[in-house]
């Protein structure tokens, strides 16, 4: 006869207590390994517990003799009760096969959820991705590399789009710049500063292109307002000190380098100029060090080098 084995309270309480394993499992899936573990554990091994239980409970066949005239055996054909002892290995070792059940079906379930590993991505993916340039990106590299004209085509076609982009108007007039195309480089930046009076590369480079053409005044004004707006641009007091110094304005000229200096302008003619004022001021210890820091930065400079020779007899 088949259905519940013959002590059915045991048997219904490890029957619950593996339902209520899986519903624990099932609704604290999503706190972590642990309670996965513990509750599939739980849920597997009382269900086994459950089943071999209900099996013993089965009746049997009666076994194959040798002697016809032996009668059969009743405590053998029908269903032996295990032992207590047995009863508690038996429950330790499907706990066992409960936590193993438990781990594989976490992995199972975890792995189809997350997708492929990261291994596994990788090699779906090609070996070298090639991230394409936007047009922007692509000019600012051109410029960079001293490719202006390719620069600049990139540069207009992006301003076509936007004709009041004050960046877009500077760097078009760059690229006209560094083409030695100085006029339509300042046509550029004063449609920038048209746009933005304040723009700090603009009032930079109109500067520029004024201190070029010796229209000092035109320049210094630019670089005024420049450095009231920002006092930290040291290209800004750089440019006005030069200003100041091709006009013999020596002591303006000398506060404006020291400035640019303070902000970290370097490079080989800031230090004779440097070296140069400190000289006419009979500062000599500090324009021999003027002298070589300029020769530190590696380019060669035979003014400073006949200076050095002449200050350090």
């Amino acid at each position: 006869m088949s259905g519940l084995p013959s002590h059915p309270k045991a048997s219904r309480a490890y029957l619950w207590v593996s339902l209520l394993g899986f519903f624990l499992m099932a609704l604290l899936w999503g706190l972590g390994k642990t309670f996965i573990l513990i509750f599939g554990a739980i849920g597997l091994g009382s269900g086994l517990v459950y089943y071999f239980q209900w099996r013993e409970a089965q009746p049997r066949p009666p076994q194959r003799t040798a002697s016809k005239a032996r009668p059969s055996n009743a405590a053998a054909s029908s269903p032996s009760r295990p032992s207590p002892a047995m009863l508690v290995n038996r429950l330790i070792a499907f706990a066992a096969m409960g936590v193993v059940g438990a781990w594989v079906i976490y992995q199972v379930v975890t792995r189809e959820a997350d997708g492929p590993s990261a291994k596994e991505a990788t090699e779906e993916l090609p070996s070298e991705t090639v991230v394409e340039q936007t047009p922007g990106a692509q000019a600012d590299a051109l410029y960079a590399e001293g490719d202006y004209a390719g620069a600049l085509v990139l540069y207009q076609r992006q301003l076509e789009s936007n004709p009041a982009d004050v960046a877009m108007l500077i760097n078009v007039g760059n690229c006209y710049y560094g083409l030695d195309q100085i006029d339509a480089a300042d046509g550029y930046y004063r449609q920038a500063l048209t746009i933005d009076p304040n723009s700090t590369s603009a009032l930079h480079n109109h500067a520029l292109v004024n201190y070029d053409k010796q229209n000092y005044a035109e320049a210094m004004a630019d670089l005024k307002k420049l450095v009231a707006i920002d006092d930290t641009y040291g290209q800004g007091w750089n440019l006005l000190g030069n200003c100041h110094y091709d006009q013999q304005r020596y002591p303006e000229a000398n506060v404006c380098f020291a400035k640019a200096y303070q902000l970290g302008v370097r490079y080989v003619g800031l230090f004779e100029k440097l070296g140069f004022l400190e000289e006419t001021a009979n500062n000599i210890p500090k324009a021999i060090e003027y002298y070589q820091e300029g020769l530190s930065l590696g380019e060669p400079s035979t003014y400073i080098q006949e200076r050095l020779k002449v200050l350090e007899q």
